[in-house]
């Protein structure tokens, strides 16, 4: 173990110093530190995202003994820099390491919630070929129908640093996590000159949940930390609910005994918790270098820098987390309509040539990702009389919010009117209008509330909370102090979370214990590590959420098909995925009639058989061994009477 943490320690060095050295250098550009500290690794991804489009960049290892170098130097003759800015390296360093110490905890990159989802968007990139590249999970199609920039940047820190995929998919997401919290925690700082209530709007943020987090306890005994996150139409149901409490909540609320609308809200706090590398993640880092933004502007730091980077943030969002883009361009739009109004300058020329800049950046990837997404049929639509929030379920969940609002009418500052409006007026809008996508039902608003609840709540915390604090109201700093004890009461649940919950993957980065601890299918993973990239056929035994294709995702294969159900969410339920998946299952039946012609068809090189093949259908391994014996030969890791493990590689 401690031979492993030296080696975590190292690796984790290398990347904050090459990080602190891309951050002196775009300070250079900025004028501001914590913009070039928070905004630089975006604006360099963007950069490798546009060449990459043209020509493949392939292997970058070579890179990282150049860049550590280079920020070596860096670092030594400007480390002044540093050391003026070393609350900012605080907060920087001290959200990456809890934001780690969960990764740390649970490392495992599996089958739950959307974990494989990011590795394999991560996977296809890290192949290092033109953009866009071919989707390891249908190849030979292409992968251009997700907004996946956040796992493009991921991928291209891992091959420039050499990394294994599953390392580099924790690393990247404690990155995500520190560049967040110190772009929120600067923002809050800029706007209101006091670091004590710009750290509690950071902590707000990072540990916090939403009303329904001192509530939950009272609703249903033992309850998890999705409880709250959850809570309207997912916790407070009658099937779920245990306590008087959640009784009485669902008797007034008349919620049904099926089909009650679920509305989640899962906060950033939950999201660090859970570890998956979702585009959401982008959206919290994207409105925080918003904020970060506007707040240097309005505090007449690096306003140029802060104009560009507030309008790139725009296209940006496009390719990170399209949900957001109406929400944070309505913030950008807000501001500069406020800064036009009140006849204070606004920089259109920086912010212009922000928007166009990134916008080409982006062009290559829009060429196809624009053609794709019209193929959702995604639309506005108001919201049906049914589906609107529970008054009273809905009170409880954004009382803290609530209570900032609240708050603001009672001496917050003046020269913010305008977030104050903003947040009521977003508010508003996402109980009115959802985006009608291919759900229905009680999932109906469920997309819609999930990425735009905590984005707004996460806003009117960093900006709203931090204001107020420092009002000379009482009422107002009582208030929002109130606030911010309801969402840190979701510090304790994390914290019981992470001390109770049994770790038996701790300290493994690479995200793969849950296959290495297996004696039988480890042999089979590090050996598929060794090959070439190529195409693995590995039974897919459900639509989605399943363990499989895992393993050759792992060794840094494609496989024949992925979680079909999200190729079809993400493809426009196109018949042909559906016809692929019937086919994988009749070839592991053993009832295929052309079982090899089909691999040689899908470029298959190795096929899987693993210990759950062995109960599916009696006689299915002799039948596809009889198969496809002709073109692939059998190579056995494990056998006992008719339970076999191993896999079928094509001869030569």
């Amino acid at each position: 173990m401690l031979l492993q943490l030296s080696s975590i320690a190292i690796l984790l060095f290398i990347l904050l110093l090459n990080l602190a050295g891309l951050a002196l250098a775009a300070h250079r550009l900025t004028g501001n530190y914590l913009l070039a500290r928070t905004a630089s690794p975006a604006a360099l991804a963007l950069a490798g995202f546009f060449v990459e489009h043209f020509v493949g960049l392939g292997d970058l290892a070579w890179l990282w003994p150049l860049t550590t170098a280079a920020a070596t130097w860096m670092v030594w003759r400007e480390w002044r820099t540093l050391w003026n800015n070393r609350i900012v390296e605080a907060v920087f360093h001290a959200s990456f390491a809890y934001a780690m110490v969960w990764r740390f905890a649970f490392p495992n990159v599996d089958a739950s919630s959307e974990k494989l989802t990011g590795l394999n968007f991560m996977r296809n990139y890290a192949e290092g070929g033109v953009l866009p590249p071919v989707d390891g999970w249908l190849p030979p199609f292409r992968a251009d129908v997700y907004y996946s920039f956040q796992h493009y940047a991921s991928a291209l820190a891992g091959r420039i640093l050499d990394w294994e995929l599953g390392f580099s998919y924790n690393v990247t997401f404690a990155l995500i996590v520190a560049l967040t919290v110190t772009a929120a925690t600067g923002a809050a700082f800029l706007l209101t000159s006091s670091r004590l209530c710009a750290l509690a709007a950071g902590a707000a943020l990072l540990l916090g949940g939403n009303g329904a987090t001192p509530v939950a306890p009272w609703v249903k005994e033992s309850p998890a930390l999705h409880t709250s996150m959850r809570f309207i139409g997912g916790s407070v149901t009658p099937a779920e609910v245990n306590r008087p409490l959640g009784r009485w909540l669902v008797r007034v609320n008349e919620v049904p005994e099926k089909e009650a609308v679920e509305l989640p809200a899962e906060s950033f706090a939950y999201m660090v918790s859970l570890g998956d590398h979702h585009p959401p993640m982008s959206g919290y880092l994207l409105l925080a270098l918003g904020l970060l933004a506007i707040a240097a502007i309005e505090a007449k730091t690096g306003v140029i820098a802060a104009y560009a980077i507030l309008a790139g943030t725009l296209p940006l969002t496009m390719i990170s987390n399209t949900w957001s883009l109406p929400l944070q361009a309505l913030l950008a739009a807000a501001f500069i309509g406020h800064r036009a109004l009140t006849r204070q300058r606004v920089e259109w020329a920086a912010l212009l040539g922000g928007m166009l800049a990134a916008t080409i950046l982006i062009s290559p990837f829009l060429r196809h990702f624009a053609a794709r997404s019209l193929e959702y049929g995604t639309s506005f639509r108001l919201v049906p009389s049914g589906e609107h929030t529970p008054p009273l379920l809905g009170l409880i969940v954004f009382a803290p919010f609530l209570l900032l609002l609240l708050a603001h009418l009672f001496g917050g500052s003046r020269r913010c009117w305008w977030l104050w409006g903003l947040w009521v007026a977003l508010l508003v809008f996402s109980e009115f209008i959802y985006v009608d996508d291919v759900y229905s039902g009680k999932f109906n608003r469920f997309n819609t509330t999930l990425k735009w609840w905590p984005w707004l709540m996460a806003g009117m915390a960093v900006t709203l909370g931090s204001l107020n604090l420092t009002a000379k109201s009482k009422w107002c700093r009582g208030l929002t102090m109130a606030a911010f004890a309801i969402l840190l009461c979701y510090a304790a649940p994390l914290s019981a979370h992470l001390v109770r919950t049994p770790k038996a993957a701790l300290g493994q980065l690479t995200g793969d214990a849950w296959i290495k601890s297996d004696p039988i299918e480890k042999p089979i993973l590090e050996f598929l590590r060794m090959q070439p990239l190529t195409t693995v056929l590995q039974r897919v035994d459900a639509g989605a959420f399943t363990y499989a294709p895992g393993l050759a995702m792992h060794a840094g294969h494609r496989s024949v098909i992925g979680w079909p159900e999200h190729e079809k969410l993400w493809r426009a339920r196109r018949s042909d995925i559906g016809h692929r998946e019937e086919q994988m299952r009749a070839f592991y039946d053993g009832s295929m009639a052309e079982p090899a012609q089909w691999l040689l068809d899908h470029s298959v090189e190795y096929v899987l058989w693993l210990k759950g093949d062995n109960d599916r259908v009696d006689g299915a391994w002799e039948r596809i061994q009889s198969g496809i014996s002709g073109h692939y030969s059998w190579r056995e890791f494990y056998a006992v009477g008719d339970f076999r493990v191993g896999f079928w590689s094509r001869k030569r």
